[in-house]
């Protein structure tokens, strides 16, 4: 019986190595990818995250601007449908021409739209599309006493 040094390779071992390390390099390849893939969903997320922030805030924005300015909020003065330019001039028509423009600065296709009945309640609905390319379009929407 031939003893087998510890460095010999018997035929049938040959080429083992090396499909192993080429199955540790798809398995590899295959976790990145999920990883990459993982990356760009919490990226879309933090954005819509972002822009449901910036809706919130606006809206505030522009209740507190009409709590400081009430009298002109309770005849009307800011109320303002979606499209519709902001006419400047007056302490209501700067306060929305500034929300209107910073609405369509900070949101992809932001717009807002304000509604103060008699009684003092307001009504802001802001829109805005979900992302760049997306048809998608999200409205945000409160309603409060002056």
């Amino acid at each position: 019986m031939k003893s087998r040094s510890a460095g010999a390779v018997t035929r049938q071992q040959r080429g083992v190595t090396l499909i192993e390390v080429l199955i540790t390099i798809v398995v590899l390849s295959l976790g990145l990818m999920g990883f990459a893939a993982l990356e760009v969903v919490a990226m879309k997320s933090d954005r819509t995250a972002l822009y449901r922030s910036y809706g919130t805030m606006y809206a505030y924005d522009i209740i507190d601007c009409m709590r400081a300015n009430r009298t002109a909020a309770m005849a009307g003065n800011y109320n303002l449908d979606f499209g519709t330019a902001a006419s400047g001039g007056s302490i209501a028509g700067n306060d929305m021409g500034a929300w209107k423009s910073a609405l369509a600065q900070d949101l992809p296709g932001g717009q807002g739209k304000v509604t103060v009945n008699g009684k003092g309640t307001a009504v802001i609905e802001i829109t805005w599309r979900e992302g760049i390319e997306s048809n998608r379009t999200l409205t945000f929407a409160t309603q409060t006493g002056l």
